[in-house]
């Protein structure tokens, strides 16, 4: 009885041991590994896992999770991969004075309410009234003094080599004056 228990216990071990080796032949003949770098995204291959085979399409980008996902400025969620350069609808302004441009969604300086000849025009006559003579002046853009929109202007002076950045406000009005060594 004990040797008729053994032998089919080994005959048990024999057909799974067969049955194992049938089932491993089908699959190898049938499937072929996953290797990453051969230019195929394999179901066992993301783009975390494997980054070559398996890229993000478009302006999407790779969750650490391994799965594609596009960015939507303007969901009101600011997401990986979205800051307050490229996305400030979500993401907000972080620097003093700027604001919002839901066109372009960058942050950006508001535009004072003058041309950039305006803003040249009164930072010449603010020193012509103190006899100053200008040896070059330059709009370089808008900024934000006194918690309003400015354009900022470049200026260097005759007899002196440091340069002055002169903010002028709406309607001409210089607002401040800074020293630049």
């Amino acid at each position: 009885m004990a040797s008729l228990r053994v032998a089919l216990i080994v005959m048990a071990a024999v057909f799974a041991a067969v049955a194992g080796l049938y089932a491993y032949q089908a699959l190898s003949a049938g499937a072929t590994q996953a290797v990453c770098g051969d230019g195929k995204c394999s179901a066992s291959e993301n783009c975390a896992s494997c980054p070559q085979d398996c890229v993000c399409a478009g302006e999407a980008y790779c969750s650490t999770g391994g799965k594609c996902i596009t960015l939507k400025c303007g969901d009101g969620a600011c997401s990986p991969g979205e800051s307050s350069v490229e996305c400030c609808d979500d993401c907000g302004c972080h620097e003093q004075g700027t604001v919002c441009d839901t066109r372009t969604h960058a942050c950006s300086f508001p535009e004072a309410p003058l041309s950039d000849d305006d803003a040249a025009a009164a930072v010449r006559a603010y020193y012509s009234a103190q006899n100053i003579s200008i040896t070059k002046l330059q709009v370089t853009g808008s900024s934000v003094s006194g918690g309003k929109p400015v354009k900022v202007v470049s200026v260097f002076l005759e007899g002196d080599p440091y340069e002055r950045l002169v903010a002028v406000g709406a309607g001409g009005n210089i607002t401040e004056e800074i020293f630049r060594w």
